[in-house]
């Protein structure tokens, strides 16, 4: 696992410098993602065909612009609190869609995400920060059309909180599931961290790394 980082100064921490929300200028952090992926690849420690692009809020906001931009190099896409099919755009009634000018792949990529309906950050129906626009299922909905998926959505129960929505019968198999979690907030799913109040719930129910490993087996060659 790698774990890089923006260096946009967002006090007290950092941002990425997203394509369509940062703005202008700034470091380039889509070449900055390739040229680590390749980077590492060149020095054993990984395999620049499956890699799982994964990320959290602006993280997430990140690998779902770079996979829109770069699908050669994104095994499997993994969204938690941000998955994003491209920049939002208004409409004239007000609401937001997906830009789809701003996100058109060469071909399908898998997506994972993880969304919470008590998110106060990016709202599961849309709403927020103007750079959020729409929402999860949205966004959700656009990659399958980008993946040419046929089937679903098809919803299961995962546990008391917490509902899997599929999309299948994609093009070249790239399923689009986003795990809904009815309590759950701008959090990861099974953190052991300690989060902010303000911003909601983390859900215990459901573990996302594990997720996001076996979709990663079920989607590649990767071992077990």
């Amino acid at each position: 696992m790698v774990a890089p980082q923006g260096i946009i100064d967002a006090s007290p921490g950092y941002r990425w410098n997203v394509p369509y929300v940062t703005g202008p200028g700034g470091p380039d952090d889509e070449q900055f993602l390739t040229d680590t992926i390749t980077t590492l690849a060149r020095r054993g420690c990984g395999d620049s065909g499956r890699v799982l692009a994964a990320g959290y809020s602006g993280g997430a906001r990140m690998v779902s612009q770079y996979a829109c931009d770069h699908p050669a190099r994104v095994a499997v896409l993994a969204a938690v609190a941000g998955l994003r099919a491209g920049a939002p755009r208004q409409e004239a009634d007000g609401s937001f869609v997906p830009d789809p000018a701003t996100c058109r792949p060469g071909h399908p990529v898998p997506v994972l995400a993880f969304s919470g309906l008590a998110d106060p950050v990016n709202p599961y129906p849309g709403g927020g920060a103007p750079y959020w626009g729409y929402g999860a299922e949205a966004a959700a909905k656009q990659w399958t059309v980008l993946n040419g998926c046929r089937r679903g959505p098809r919803t299961s129960v995962v546990s008391e909180h917490v509902n899997r929505v599929q999309y299948s019968s994609c093009r070249d198999s790239a399923d689009v599931v986003s795990y809904v979690i009815q309590d759950g907030g701008h959090t990861w799913p099974d953190s052991t961290a300690s989060w902010p109040p303000e911003l909601g719930p983390v859900d215990q129910e459901i573990d996302a790394n594990e997720i996001m490993w076996r979709f990663l087996q079920t989607h590649t060659d990767c071992p077990a």
